[in-house]
């Protein structure tokens, strides 16, 4: 193998004679690394009663996935196709699936398999290009689940039972492929109806990244092999529609169409009798970037989810799946080793119950089905110490609030998810209809101490160091910011700072926004001011608070006074206890006439620079100038009482007219 190792939580794969076909459902999604490293997670359903697994339980490691022939994740590089072995993060006993997932660290020897010449379009003059041929990365096996009972939960009327396969073009140029979250499966009915699966963009949270152009379509195999198992469900001869399948697919949302009126006909002709529910398999491709959706795979990176779809006849009430909400839009927090809850909200219509009990004979409820979960996931049972649960999945009325309990493994930082879908219905026997995935996402950090940013477009001349005058006005922006989507973070300047405001112009979520103003006094002058924003963040997970803080520093100039209203040198010269004529003598260089007038705002120097020397105090050099200590405590704010000079200290000094000590 070239440069490989399996993540503790990965998925076993391994030849084993079995008989008929066990994988239901799975995708691959990737993540750079390094230049040349990539991460491929792979998340995969399977039969639970299937006899080779001997009932599969959560926080089982290193579980043997058995196949009828030999299950494989081939890089695309030329190595060998590699077994896998794994961890279960969920199981189903109603519904008969267990969930196992893989991580594979892996090396290229480069980040793409070649590149393509081909023309420029886009301006009016021709011009070649070149664009990557990304490596082709693949899951696949034998075989789909399928047996050749009637029943709808152990057949597919299209690949059932044939080989499958996945595939993922990577580009590491790029940063990373989109993450789609599979379901085990997806239930509707058979009408007229739009669903999706789960397919954030980009892969890594939270992003800075402007969001990346993304394409939808059925899957299409790179390699083009007999061996694929793919086949998009055909029409019914019995029916008219007017297209050419059963289903469609909007390439740019990623929205899938039933046409309904399927199960009936097409249960007819496969032989099922008066089934009631059929199953079929269908293929996503997810690709980011450059798509021309030519079979060529030049120019793009892709993702495939592979997933069952199960379609139970439409009775004479029509009504809507039923929804489920997470409880945060956006991205969650969690601190490592701080547990918390978060709830959920799946509701059913009254009319929906009404068709589900016409179907069944009677109202079968709410039923929740936890699906993907990770990358950041280890699925040990409660008694085991398990990380993540769920309760209740299950109830009788039309609304259920299941609570998501997570506590994040000590150690582990990043993103993870987990996702449900809300059925209408006790267990697969009984279900009727079901949601669309919604998923949640989670970010784990070692810390909640909110981060503070301040910028300012004038008077910066270091990082965070600040040089204006007295009467000059600092504007600067502050964002103060948590990772996570539901904290709520707040601002203030502390100590307070004379002079110094900050008015909040965004409020109320994970990130704050503020606008800094700062006008220094001239008692600021000389002075070296440390403005600090104190944020405070609210995790909402657990309702604790924390606290950052950043400082800046404004260095007001020395010797540097701004005119204001109706000042003239004489009123300025007063105030300083200095001769008019001294004064001017520092601004002749710039004030030709001692009686010119004084525009508000112009800066006017109020003394000479000193630079002390070994020796030097307060004391000493108010007698060397002629000047007294309160006029040197005037012009320096950073001048006190007992304030002790450093050779190369700079001090303002200016003559005054009253020189005694």
């Amino acid at each position: 193998f070239r440069s490989m190792s399996c993540f503790l939580a990965v998925l076993g794969l391994l030849i084993h004679q079995a008989q008929g076909g066990s994988f239901m459902s799975g995708s691959i999604r990737w993540q750079k690394i390094g230049p040349t490293a990539v991460r491929f997670d792979i998340a995969t359903y399977w039969t639970r009663s299937y006899s080779v697994y001997n009932n599969p339980t959560v926080g089982q490691l290193g579980i043997i996935i058995a196949a009828q022939d030999s299950v494989t994740f081939d890089p695309g590089d030329g190595s060998t196709p590699m077994f896998l072995k794994g961890n279960v993060t969920a199981v189903s006993l109603e519904e008969d699936w267990f969930a196992a997932t893989t991580t594979v660290f892996y090396n290229y020897p480069q980040p793409y398999l070649s590149t393509v010449r081909v023309t420029d379009f886009s301006n009016s003059s021709q011009s070649y290009k070149d664009i990557n041929t990304p490596w082709t990365a693949s899951l696949s096996g034998c075989c789909r689940f399928t047996s050749t009972s009637s029943s709808w939960s152990k057949r597919l009327t299209n690949d059932g039972g044939g080989r499958f396969q996945l595939t993922a073009l990577v580009d590491l140029t790029r940063a990373a492929s989109a993450d789609p979250r599979n379901p085990p499966r997806i239930f509707l009915q058979d009408v007229p109806v739009n669903f999706s699966i789960s397919t954030p963009i980009p892969y890594m949270r939270p992003t800075s990244l402007p969001s990346p152009s993304v394409m939808f379509r059925w899957c299409r195999s790179t390699t083009q092999t007999a061996q694929t198992g793919w086949s998009l469900p055909q029409i019914p001869a019995t029916l008219t529609h007017s297209a050419v399948t059963t289903i469609a697919i909007d390439p740019s949302t990623g929205v899938m169409t039933w046409r309904g009126g399927v199960v009936a006909a097409l249960g007819g002709a496969a032989g099922a009798g008066a089934a009631s529910t059929l199953g079929f398999h269908l293929c996503v491709e997810t690709c980011i970037g450059s798509c021309d959706w030519t079979d060529a795979p030049a120019g793009r990176i892709a993702s495939q989810t592979d997933f069952m779809l199960l379609v139970s006849a439409s009775s004479d009430s029509v009504a809507a799946a039923p929804t489920i909400s997470p409880p945060v839009a956006g991205l969650a927090g969690a601190v490592i080793g701080r547990p918390f809850s978060l709830a959920f909200s799946a509701a059913a219509s009254a009319a929906a119950a009404a068709a589900a009990a016409l179907t069944s004979g009677s109202f079968p409820g709410l039923r929740v089905t936890t699906g993907y979960s990770g990358p950041v996931d280890y699925g040990m049972t409660d008694s085991l110490g398990r990380f993540v649960s769920i309760s209740p999945v299950q109830g009788s009325g039309t609304s259920l609030s299941p609570v998501l309990s997570y506590r994040p493994p000590a150690g582990v930082q990043g993103w993870s998810s987990v996702c449900m879908q809300a059925s209408l219905g006790g267990g697969e026997s009984t279900t009727y209809i079901s949601s669309p995935v919604v998923c949640q996402d989670f970010l784990f950090v070692d810390t909640d101490v909110p981060t503070v940013t301040i910028t300012a477009d004038s008077y910066q001349v270091g990082a965070s160091t600040f040089l204006l005058r007295d009467g000059q006005t600092l504007v600067g922006n502050v964002v103060a910011s948590l990772i996570a989507q539901d904290d709520v973070v707040s601002a203030k300047i502390q100590p307070a700072v004379t002079g110094a405001t900050l008015t909040p112009v965004t409020t109320g979520s994970n990130v704050a926004l503020y606008t800094l103003t700062y006008t220094p006094g001239r008692t600021d002058s000389g002075g070296a001011i440390a403005i600090c924003i104190v944020a405070q963040g609210k995790t909402a997970s657990d309702g604790t608070f924390s606290q950052g803080k950043t400082c800046l520093q404004v260095n007001v100039q020395r010797c540097v006074w701004s005119v204001r209203e109706e000042e003239s040198l004489i009123t300025l010269a007063q105030d300083l206890k200095i001769g008019w004529l001294q004064l001017w003598n520092f601004n002749k260089a710039w004030l030709s006439r001692p009686d010119d007038g004084l525009s508000p705002g112009q800066a006017v120097q109020v003394g000479q620079l000193y630079t002390a020397v070994p020796g030097d105090s307060v004391t000493t050099l108010a007698a060397t100038f002629a000047t007294t200590k309160d006029t040197l405590y005037q012009l320096n704010a950073d001048l006190a009482a007992g304030t002790v000079l450093q050779p190369g200290m700079q001090v303002c000094v200016a003559f005054s007219q009253c020189a005694s000590a």
